[in-house]
């Protein structure tokens, strides 16, 4: 089988043996279906959880099933659960729920969204040091310290 074909064969044991069906998948709004195949996607010792708490699994625990030992699978389940994600989009935008941002609108966000990080950055700067991180996310906020960091010059 090529690489498609795993992929569409687990999408569809997920919809028929797990139930998680178009219905099911719409429910997920917040970009849960993107962040469970990102986890699936990247290789074990990149995964970093916080005690036993996953920091991008968006669901409870007794759902994440990793199987580091077999690569092919869980790239198999990452390119299912992007396609079960592309597939609510597509579904959103064509139901026409989906509106396009206006050059002045994503302005005001920018200028909110500066206002509101001010006082964690200046917080931030105040007690740690020049490579610490605020990463918040709908359910916890983590502050994360980097030892080193190194720029590298993008080649297209």
């Amino acid at each position: 089988m090529t690489g498609i074909e795993l992929i569409a064969a687990e999408r569809m044991r997920q919809i028929e043996e797990e139930g998680f069906t178009a219905e099911h998948d719409d429910e997920w709004e917040k970009d849960e279906l993107a962040k469970a195949a990102t986890w699936y996607a990247l290789p074990e010792h990149r995964r970093c959880c916080i005690g036993e708490v996953c920091s991008i699994w968006p669901w409870d625990k007794e759902w994440w099933k990793p199987t580091p030992e077999n690569r092919i699978n869980e790239l198999k389940k990452a390119g299912a659960l992007i396609a079960a994600e592309l597939d609510r989009l597509l579904r959103k935008k064509n139901k026409g729920e989906e509106k396009m941002e206006t050059e002045k609108e994503r302005e005001q966000k920018t200028k909110e969204f500066r206002e509101l990080c001010k006082p964690l950055n200046d917080w931030l700067q105040r007690n740690y040091h020049p490579h610490a991180k605020i990463i918040i996310e709908t359910d916890h906020a983590e502050i994360v310290e980097g030892i080193m960091a190194v720029p590298f010059e993008v080649i297209d």
